[in-house]
């Protein structure tokens, strides 16, 4: 999470471009945007807003909490990215 927060980081030209190099900004934006996203929606069983399994703790916390904060984090570098 570290690295993917500082690779967030260089990418939005907030930090100085020094550990990623420039090819990876590319791919590596969008891969990481891809991987949230997906969290987001799931593996139609255990995580997710499609899962089916519901009355855990962590299934709760996951419906209000985890998933919604994967899709806005998601989203949010969908939107760093395009301003590029």
């Amino acid at each position: 999470m570290a690295i993917a927060g500082w690779f967030v980081l260089e990418l939005g030209e907030v930090a100085q471009r020094v550990l990623f190099p420039d090819w990876s900004f590319i791919y590596g934006g969008w891969a990481l945007a891809s991987i949230f996203i997906l969290r987001a929606v799931g593996d139609f069983r255990w995580v997710g807003f499609f899962k089916k399994q519901q009355g855990t703790v962590f299934a709760k916390r996951d419906t209000f909490l985890y998933s919604p904060l994967c899709l806005f984090i998601g989203s949010c570098l969908i939107i760093v990215i395009t301003n590029q």
